[in-house]
């Protein structure tokens, strides 16, 4: 075969590739665009939420009383925003005790530093304190394991004797975060969640926020869970305040003074969907007085200026069923010429699927 034959041939063979390729090229474009026509057409029907939990216990009952307070809107944009059409709740398996649950207590009390003997306070709850140092005990309900631990500094006032000389915030949140995390696993979402540190000061049985470490010879630290979805915080009744929340000084052998720990083992597999009420609907029921007031709640209180509106879920500190998605209200509010910060919860599960408040 001669060399011009050889040619030809390439030449053939090219084309028929670059024919082949055109012809896929031309299909998967008709694909695409017939593709995109039927979903026009035809849009993919909403996910209906799963509401496998049956009716919920409604998270947050109303003390609001607003009928004579003008309710704005004064965010920026003068806009409610918006918010997904359904969210999960999900289970908390109710505690339940075991046969060595004292046992596991007196262990947890041990790995605190706390030695000693128990006495019980109440069926479930127990208080171990050293004999030989009365200012230190803890304080454990043996079926949940959560617990009260307490350095007493009205019985030794050394322990608040000495203030900062230079800020301690993160050394204070690390302390916190290392007395907590001992023997406490559980996929431990505290070591994932945010941590806030405020400088006060100790004085007999008050504490006093002060802006700067010379002023103060403690912080109160709060430890928060991991955010849900790592969008939404999880809140107490508190919105600043965690249920895991530490006082911790600057020197001597007891660095923390007390630690608060309330932690619900929630099952965040088992999560099922239900439908939210709209932030329109949130604020509707806000005027309607359907809300619970967590602070703000002023004598003769005229006016309340909302200037934000967001989900987030409530654990409280006794035990409940569900983690449920609440809405937080804040805004500011005026009685006269007097004017306080106002926070607001209400349910953000569609009012359908919570039973009545009682």
């Amino acid at each position: 075969m001669s060399l011009f034959e050889i040619s030809a041939e390439v030449r053939i063979i090219i084309k028929g590739i670059l024919i082949g390729i055109a012809v896929v090229t031309l299909l998967w474009l008709t694909f695409l665009g017939g593709r995109a026509l039927y979903r026009a057409l035809q849009p993919p029907k909403p996910l209906l939420p799963g509401v496998g939990f049956g009716k919920l216990p409604t998270p947050v009952v109303s003390n609001a009383n607003l009928s004579a307070v003008a309710v704005e809107l004064d965010n920026p944009g003068g806009t409610l925003p918006s918010f997904p059409a359904q969210l999960e709740v999900y289970p908390i398996p109710e505690p339940v005790g075991k046969v060595n649950s004292l046992d596991l207590a007196a262990q947890k009390a041990s790995q605190l530093g706390v030695a000693g003997g128990s006495k019980q306070l109440s069926p479930t709850s127990y208080r171990w304190q050293d004999p030989k140092l009365p200012a230190e005990s803890v304080t454990i309900d043996i079926i949940t394991g959560n617990y009260v631990y307490k350095y007493d500094w009205l019985i030794d006032p050394s322990a608040i004797a000495k203030t900062f000389s230079r800020p301690v915030e993160e050394a204070a949140k690390t302390q916190a975060r290392g007395f907590f995390n001992q023997g406490f696993e559980s996929g431990n979402d505290i070591k994932k969640g945010e941590a806030t540190a405020t400088y006060i000061k100790l004085s007999g049985k008050n504490a006093t926020k002060v802006s700067s470490p010379s002023e103060a010879n403690a912080l109160e630290v709060n430890v928060f869970r991991e955010k849900v979805k790592g969008t939404y915080d999880i809140t107490s009744f508190n919105p600043s305040k965690s249920l895991i929340n530490a006082i911790v000084v600057a020197e001597g052998n007891k660095k923390v003074l007390l630690g608060n720990f309330t932690h619900w083992l929630v099952d965040f597999n088992a999560g099922s969907t239900y439908p939210l009420r709209s932030a329109s609907e949130a604020f509707a029921d806000l005027k309607a007085s359907k809300a619970y007031i967590v602070s703000g709640k002023i004598d003769n209180l005229d006016t309340i200026k909302v200037i934000d509106i967001r989900l987030a879920y409530l654990e409280t500190e006794t035990y409940s069923a569900y983690l449920q998605p609440i809405y937080i209200i804040s805004a500011d509010a005026f009685a006269g010429r007097q004017k306080a910060s106002f926070v607001a919860y209400l349910p953000a599960v569609s009012e359908t699927y919570l039973t009545s408040q009682p």
